[in-house]
């Protein structure tokens, strides 16, 4: 049993989305305008799709051009 355990990227990306869409119906009750509803859930949703993109590449297997931009040849 490994000491310590967290949650997958499968999951994290679970949560950004229901974050998104959360916040996209919390600003549509309380009568956003759709323009600014727009630009704060697409900022969030490339927000979080950046997140969950690194965190399934820190996740991953490192590849031979994972290790070439690490040693910067």
């Amino acid at each position: 049993m490994r000491a310590k355990q967290w949650i997958g990227p499968s999951a994290v990306g679970l949560v950004a989305i229901a974050i998104v869409f959360g916040l996209a119906v919390l600003m549509v009750l309380k009568r956003y305008d759709p323009a600014v509803i727009t630009a704060v859930v697409t900022g969030t949703s490339l927000a979080a799709a950046e997140l969950v993109r690194r965190l399934r590449e820190s996740t991953s297997a490192p590849t031979e051009s994972h290790h070439k931009r690490e040693v910067g040849s």
